[in-house]
């Protein structure tokens, strides 16, 4: 009887990360995705920035940088075509810093 009650309280937990996702946008869901996954702001050089290593590439659909140090998460296509239609330029920040 515990350990199924301990199964059941371990698949309900939920990150603030993942409330937060389900709840809004969906260009706000990939910046939650990434940053559940470990990308955090301003840590480019480190190998894990959010829009450089993690944003960029899943708007764009390309590889990520080389120094990139952590995988992308999953993001469903669905998602990335609804943040491209509602804002056509998300994910192009850092694409343009690159130049």
């Amino acid at each position: 009887m515990f350990t199924k009650l301990a199964v059941i309280a371990a698949l309900s937990v939920t990150t603030p990360a993942m409330v937060f996702a389900q709840k809004a946008g969906p260009c706000q869901q990939i910046v939650a995705a990434c940053k559940s996954a470990g990308f955090a702001e301003n840590e480019y050089e480190k190998g894990y920035g959010l829009q450089m290593d993690c944003i960029d590439p899943l708007m764009n659909g390309t590889k990520q940088p080389s120094n990139a140090t952590k995988p992308l998460p999953s993001v469903s296509s669905q998602v990335i075509a609804a943040c491209k239609h509602q804002e056509p330029h998300f994910g192009e920040e850092g694409a343009q810093k690159a130049k």
